[in-house]
């Protein structure tokens, strides 16, 4: 992505000449991602556009201000969406790019990162069968380069299973069921932990809040029902249905 072209809002650590396209992890569709420079966090680019008619535009640099260094002084971009970097945590990802990459077996990173890359790049051609040509679709581009950075290895290792294997010089993975549900468990307890309504009170707290009929008047157990509610559909945003529904069910037996 040309970001000569919108104006982002970032973080100056934001290492903005390296945006991976990746699909999102709920939805498919292909979405931009970026590290900071140290490579220890993950952003995911949000786009907030006003509806027409209140449309706008951008108006980058001005002939009476010489301490704009612009690379487009006096120039209107006509797209007025404003670029947001928010934080992501790369397990979203992760397993949004690998979980329908299972096998029994342990594979090389390069084996998983290729089959993730070409099973998601056939579904893009599926999608868009009319408009493409799907001989160019062999591979999802960024997904391979994404998933083989040393910053993203711990994350593997939160959902999979790993060995050293003498024999290629490497770490093979095998995903791991049971650590993706602890880490959805986890997260969900993190989430409905009573502290946070204070401590992000206008966040999680305002979410929780309308969900009750009265907060004023709601016991303790309907605000923990409301809480948990809060916490599934924040979890559930970034995470498809089949594995949402995995989650639950394994939920229900337990």
């Amino acid at each position: 992505m040309d970001l000569s072209e919108c104006i982002p809002v970032v973080h100056p650590d934001i290492e903005k000449e390296r945006i991976f396209t990746l699909p999102h992890p709920r939805t498919h569709i292909p979405s931009y991602y970026v590290m900071d420079q140290s490579h220890t966090r993950t952003y995911e680019m949000l786009v907030v556009r006003p509806e027409p008619p209140q449309a706008r535009s951008w108006f980058v640099g001005s002939a009476e201000d010489a301490s704009q260094k612009s690379s487009l002084p006096g120039t209107v971009l006509k797209d007025g969406g404003l670029r947001l970097f928010s934080p992501i945590d790369p397990f979203f990802i992760v397993i949004g790019l690998i979980a329908e990459v299972e096998s029994k077996h342990y594979c090389p990173l390069e084996d998983l990162s290729e089959a993730a890359a070409e099973l998601h790049a056939r579904r893009r051609a599926q999608t868009l069968a009319k408009d493409v040509d799907t001989q160019h679709l062999d591979l999802w581009p960024d997904i391979v380069p994404f998933l083989l950075q040393d910053s993203i290895k711990p994350h593997l290792k939160r959902i999979c299973d790993t060995q050293d294997d003498p024999s290629i010089g490497s770490v093979i993975y095998r995903l791991n069921w049971d650590k993706i549900l602890g880490e959805f468990q986890a997260k969900c307890a993190r989430l409905t932990c009573s502290s946070l309504l204070d401590s992000a009170p206008e966040t999680i707290g305002r979410q929780v809040r309308k969900r009750l009929a009265n907060a004023h008047t709601a016991t303790p157990s309907e605000w923990q029902e409301a809480q948990t509610k809060v916490a599934y559909d924040t979890i559930q945003g970034y995470v498809a249905q089949w594995i949402m529904d995995r989650w639950r069910n394994t939920t229900k037996d337990a």
